[in-house]
């Protein structure tokens, strides 16, 4: 998902995205993400079925490669 956002932003102003990508120091990402995993844990701990079927819809097989739903048809299905 992240590599569709940087097209993204580098579709708005791809010279300044080309100039400027480098510069930018993705190792302090990490430090931002969310870390607590006390929900999944409750839930894991209190599960009473055999089985989970997942559905992420922002996975990587998007619909860029045709294999996954588009947004709007995963908001629909909602």
């Amino acid at each position: 998902m992240s590599k569709i956002a940087l097209k993204l932003v580098r579709a708005i102003n791809a010279k300044h995205y080309d100039k400027n990508i480098l510069k930018i120091d993705f190792s302090k990402v990490k430090d931002f993400l969310p870390n607590d995993d006390s929900l999944s844990k409750n839930f894991l701990k209190n599960l009473k079925y055999e089985k989970i079927i997942a559905i992420n819809p922002f996975s990587n097989n998007s619909e860029y490669r045709g294999v996954n739903f588009f947004i709007k048809d995963w908001l629909n299905l909602a």
